[in-house]
């Protein structure tokens, strides 16, 4: 089977689902299958909707560990009661991200098995430690924070202090997950964007990635 991962990661406000888009688009022209698996919705399915029985353990550690409020015999999570007790604490934000990331890993590769490329987007997949499983590819979007913060005003309802407490916060992860990414990584594409890039700078985007990941179709997969 002909099949390569990259993973897509950046601050929130930096174009991920945006950047996403316009390669799905791309790489559909190209008559390339492309599947993108998102994190966030992953997580969230396994703590609020799975029926599975690996699911339901996990949900069931996570509420034993962290004395969270669940729903029995299920187990499923009050994701409001997870966010106060897990973004304030490091301790416990450790602990949940110990338990969960896991059966989240699991997940995504039971999901990444058709043809084609698959893109896996999460803003801290390089940090929660999902590099291999992306095979050491990764595509990072950065944006000026007068942007972010712009894009963040037109989709979030929060206060401009939140706001920028959540840029900020990123922000500071930026160097970090560069060197983390270089140092551990096989394909390493920084994207740039602030100037909302166009038709041109996304197919230029997709033929590097293509190049570097290594996808081979045995025909032109590229034509300008």
């Amino acid at each position: 089977m002909n099949k390569c991962i990259f993973g897509v990661t950046g601050g929130i406000g930096t174009g991920k689902s945006h950047c996403l888009k316009a390669m799905e688009e791309i790489f559909r022209r190209l008559d390339i299958p492309f599947h993108c698996i998102e994190v966030d919705k992953t997580r969230r399915h396994i703590l609020r909707v799975s029926n599975e029985e690996t699911h339901k353990k996990a949900r069931q550690l996570l509420a034993e560990a962290l004395d969270l409020n669940s729903e029995s015999p299920d187990f499923f999570i009050d994701l409001l009661d997870l966010g106060s007790k897990v973004f304030a604490d490091e301790e416990k934000m450790i602990i949940f991200k110990e338990t969960i990331n896991p059966f989240i890993k699991k997940e995504i590769i039971r999901q990444n098995d058709s043809e084609g490329v698959t893109a896996v987007e999460w803003a801290m997949l390089v940090e929660d430690g999902f590099l291999p499983l992306v095979k050491g590819n990764i595509l990072i979007l950065t944006c000026a924070n007068d942007v972010q913060l712009g894009r963040l005003k037109r989709s979030q309802d929060m206060s401009d202090d939140q706001l920028l407490q959540r840029v900020d916060f990123y922000r500071s992860l930026d160097k970090k997950r560069l060197e983390i990414a270089q140092n551990q990584g096989k394909m390493v594409k920084v994207f740039d964007t602030t100037k909302d890039p166009g038709r041109d700078s996304y197919e230029c985007l997709v033929q590097e990635i293509i190049e570097k990941i290594g996808y081979k179709n045995g025909k032109n997969i590229y034509k300008k």
